[in-house]
């Protein structure tokens, strides 16, 4: 009787690792920037409805020549950093899902070059 052993699950679980490691690393990288745009949309939001803007965001607008309004118009058109995170996340798990799904290390391999 001859036995065979699969490395096919050591690679995926190698491409696991791999993937949640790309994907932790750009979190990290704009942790920073998301956390700054997703304040400036809450203070964006206030100035919509009648609220005050804080110090900063008036330094900010007068920074980029816009009014308070402009200004809060003006982030408020771009897309929501939890959208940004939201569609990050998504690619992990498709990434992911791919990978528990290949069927050959070629698979694997182009998953991984894919990120």
């Amino acid at each position: 009787m001859k036995i065979t052993v699969s490395s096919l699950p050591i690679a995926k679980a190698s491409a696991v690792n791999r993937i949640n490691a790309h994907f932790n690393a750009i979190a990290a990288a704009e942790l920073q920037r998301e956390q700054a745009w997703r304040r400036k949309r809450e203070i964006a939001i206030a100035v919509s409805s009648d609220g005050e803007a804080t110090f900063a965001f008036a330094q900010d607008a007068e920074r980029a020549d816009m009014t308070i309004p402009q200004f809060a118009e003006f982030i408020l058109a771009k897309q929501d950093p939890a959208e940004i995170a939201d569609a990050r996340e998504d690619a992990r798990q498709d990434a992911l899902h791919a990978v528990d799904a290949a069927d050959s290390f070629a698979d694997i391999q182009a998953i991984c070059a894919a990120l």
